[in-house]
C-alpha cells in the first residue's frame, strides 16, 4: 500500500509540466508619471468641534448688531500692505456722492459749521403733479378778457375767493342769469345768458341812465347793468390789490381774438374811487357815471371857462349820471374837436388824481359787423398821499389869480 503524503509536502513540490514563475505586479510606466496615491483624507466630523475657550472670545467684528445681514467681505489688508498703493474707490461710490467735502478747513479760515449739500431739496412732501401738467406761474398779474357778447373771464387767479366776490356781485346784477360759472384752478369764467356785452344806447353805453330817468325803456335796461358790471370788477380788483397796467392782443383782428387787459399786483387800496365815462363816436356827448359830485362840478366849471359857450347842456340825474353836450358847429359838426376834448379830459382828471384804468369795447356794432365798437371808459382814483389830492386838484379862478396865473 503507497503511502501518501501530508498537506505540507503537496504544498511545498512543484506542479507537474512546464511551470513558469509568477513575476511580481507589472510597475507603472515610467513616462506617465502618474502620481503615487497617498493616505486618504480624513472624513468630517459630523459637528464641529470648538475649543474650550471659545465662548470668552471677543467677535471679529463689534460694529455689527445681531439679526443684520453681515456684509460684503473687503479685501482691507491691500491698501494696508507697505509699498503698495491705495486701493481706488468704487465707481458707484463716486457717482452717488455728490456733496463736497466742506468739513476740512481751508488756511486762514475758520471751520464752518455744518456742510452745505447741493442736492436739491425736496419743497412738497406728499404731493405728486400729474403727468403732463404745467405748473402755475405766480400770480402777480391777472389777464381779462370780453371773449364775446356773453362770456367774461379773468385768468391766473390765486385765491379762489376773489372768483366767489365776483360772481356774488356780477352776477346777479344780470337778471337772465348766468348759463355757467368756473372758479377753477386759478381761472374765473361766466356765460351769461343774454348778451350784455353787446347792449346799446343811444349814444353809448352809460348815456342810457338819463334816458332811464324820464323815460324807462325795456330794451336800454341791459345797457345799463353793463356798466354796472364793469364798475363792480374794477372796484373788487383794486381793493384786492391789482392795478390796470396795459391792453393787449389789440391788432390782432385776422384770428378774431379779443383784446385783453392786464392788471398788476400793488398795493391794496380799500379807499379806491371808480367811475366810468363814454363818448359817443361824434364827440358831441360826453356821459360819466358814479363819479365823485365835486368832480362833477369842478369839471363843469373848467369846460365853461375853458370852452366858452361850446356846451348846451350840462344835466345830472339822480342815479349819479353826468351829462354834458357839445354845441353844433357848422355842417353839424361839433364846435370842439373831438380829440380836443379828449386831451383836455385827461388832463383835467389826471390833476384831480384820477387816471385812465382801462377801456372796454362795448356794444354791437353796425350792420353787418361792419364798423368798430363803443368804448367804455374806466378810470380809477391814485392810491392816497398826504398832501397828494390837493396838490394835485384842479384850481379855481381865484387861486389862480392869487398865484399870479394870468387867464381869462
Amino acid at each position: 500500500m503507497q503511502a501518501f503524503g501530508s498537506d505540507r509536502y503537496y504544498a511545498s513540490q512543484p506542479p507537474p509540466g512546464p511551470y513558469i514563475a509568477q513575476s511580481p505586479y507589472a510597475q507603472q510606466f515610467a513616462g506617465y508619471g502618474y502620481p503615487t496615491p497617498g493616505p486618504s483624507p480624513p472624513i468630517a466630523q459630523p459637528f464641529p468641534v470648538y475649543p474650550p475657550h471659545y465662548d470668552q472670545m471677543l467677535p471679529a467684528t463689534p460694529h455689527l448688531q445681531p439679526g443684520r445681514p453681515r456684509p460684503l467681505a473687503r479685501d482691507t489688508s491691500r491698501g494696508s500692505t507697505p509699498g503698495r498703493p491705495d486701493p481706488k474707490p468704487l465707481k458707484s461710490a463716486m457717482k452717488r456722492n455728490k456733496t463736497p467735502d466742506r468739513l476740512t478747513p481751508m488756511a486762514g479760515h475758520p471751520p464752518r459749521g455744518r456742510p452745505e449739500s447741493l442736492r436739491r431739496k425736496r419743497t412738497r412732501s406728499g404731493s405728486r403733479m400729474r403727468s403732463g401738467s404745467i405748473p402755475r406761474p405766480p400770480s402777480d398779474h391777472l389777464i381779462l378778457t370780453i371773449q364775446s357778447s356773453s362770456h367774461i373771464c379773468i385768468e391766473n387767479m390765486d385765491d379762489e375767493s376773489l372768483g366767489e366776490e365776483l360772481s356774488a356781485h356780477i352776477v346777479p346784477i344780470w337778471p337772465p342769469g348766468a348759463n355757467s360759472i368756473q372758479n377753477h384752478r386759478g381761472k374765473w369764467a361766466v356765460e351769461f345768458a343774454g348778451t350784455p356785452w353787446a347792449s346799446s344806447g343811444l349814444d353809448a353805453i352809460l348815456s342810457v341812465f338819463l334816458v332811464l330817468a324820464s323815460h324807462p325803456r325795456a330794451d336800454l335796461l341791459p345797457a345799463l347793468r353793463a356798466g354796472k358790471m364793469i364798475w363792480h370788477i374794477w372796484l373788487a380788483l383794486a381793493r384786492r390789490g391789482f392795478t390796470y397796467l396795459s391792453t393787449i392782443n389789440v391788432g390782432n383782428r385776422v384770428q378774431f381774438k379779443p383784446p385783453s387787459m392786464v392788471f398788476v399786483e400793488t398795493d391794496k387800496d380799500y379807499e379806491a374811487q371808480i367811475f366810468l365815462m363814454t363818448l359817443s363816436k361824434r364827440g358831441d356827448r360826453m356821459t360819466i357815471a358814479e363819479a365823485p359830485e365835486e368832480l362833477m362840478e369842478q369839471l363843469s366849471a373848467e369846460l365853461r371857462r375853458t370852452f366858452p359857450r361850446r356846451f348846451t347842456a350840462d344835466r345830472a340825474t339822480e342815479n349819479n349820471i353826468r351829462i354834458f353836450e357839445v354845441k353844433k358847429g357848422s355842417y353839424g359838426t361839433p364846435a370842439i374837436d373831438k380829440n380836443v376834448l379828449i386831451a383836455f379830459i385827461l388832463h383835467f382828471f389826471n390833476a384831480a388824481g384820477f387816471r385812465l384804468s382801462g377801456t372796454i369795447p362795448i356794444g354791437s356794432k353796425s350792420f353787418l359787423g361792419i364798423g368798430r365798437r363803443k368804448e367804455m371808459w374806466v378810470f380809477r382814483s391814485l392810491p392816497w398821499r398826504p398832501g397828494a389830492r390837493e396838490d394835485l386838484r384842479p384850481e379855481s379862478r381865484a387861486s389862480r389869480s392869487h398865484h399870479g396865473h394870468v387867464g381869462p
